[in-house]
């Protein structure tokens, strides 16, 4: 495994990248936090849509957001955009449903002959209530992936775990859908790699997000949500 250290993003150029996929995970419940993280404000918008934005900002990106089906104002939060919305009727079941979801919504347009994607494109996998971060993460992370040909992942690592966001090969995701339950993620399933096979990048500001209301309310005495 290769961990990177975080450039100066003054210096942060974004080179041209090849076309492909992100899976915006955006259908949690928020039980803890009272209220549904995805309607939260950031400058002036719901953070759903700010997040969305991010994603748009990679380029040549072909964005699904897995929403809940029982809240339509989250989904609404993005109307206009560029995206495809990926409904989970039952996002009680845990992030491994969404993220199959979108797997499988990825498979249908994959075996479009008019795609104009490789057979076996980078995937940018997002959650929602990261409120610190930037494209210039998401640019870094993807320049990391395409800069060494035998990575599989390359990962965003903060308080000492392997976390989203992250950029996977689809061969490889496509491999472990079955292994998806409940709310266990990919962090296991990396560990679990060759270490010449995933790479991580350094982003300790990205151990912060939203679940409880007290984090809610730093975040906004710190300036990063309204």
């Amino acid at each position: 495994m290769t961990t990177l250290t975080q450039p100066d993003q003054s210096t942060h150029h974004n080179p041209k990248s090849s076309p492909h996929y992100v899976i915006l995970l955006a259908a949690g419940q928020s039980r803890r936090l009272g209220q549904p993280k995805q309607l939260l404000e950031i400058q002036g918008q719901p953070l759903l849509h700010h997040m969305t934005q991010l994603a748009l900002a990679t380029t040549q990106a072909n964005i699904s957001v897995v929403v809940p089906k029982t809240y339509p104002e989250i989904g609404q939060s993005v109307d206009g955009l560029a995206i495809d919305l990926v409904p989970n009727p039952t996002p009680e079941t845990g992030m491994a449903l969404s993220l199959s979801l979108a797997i499988d919504a990825m498979k249908a347009k994959l075996t479009n002959p008019s795609a104009a994607f490789s057979p076996d494109p980078a995937v940018f996998i997002m959650g929602v209530d990261q409120v610190r971060l930037t494209s210039a993460h998401l640019q870094q992370l993807l320049t990391q992936y395409q800069a060494c040909e035998n990575t599989l992942v390359t990962a965003s690592q903060y308080a000492g775990v392997i976390g989203l966001p992250l950029v996977i090969r689809w061969s490889q995701l496509l491999a472990w859908q079955p292994q998806l339950t409940g709310d266990k993620g990919l962090r296991k399933l990396i560990r679990a790699l060759p270490d010449s096979s995933y790479s991580t990048i350094d982003f300790p500001e990205l151990a912060y997000d939203i679940d409880t209301p007290e984090q809610y309310e730093e975040a906004r005495q710190q300036g990063w949500l309204d």
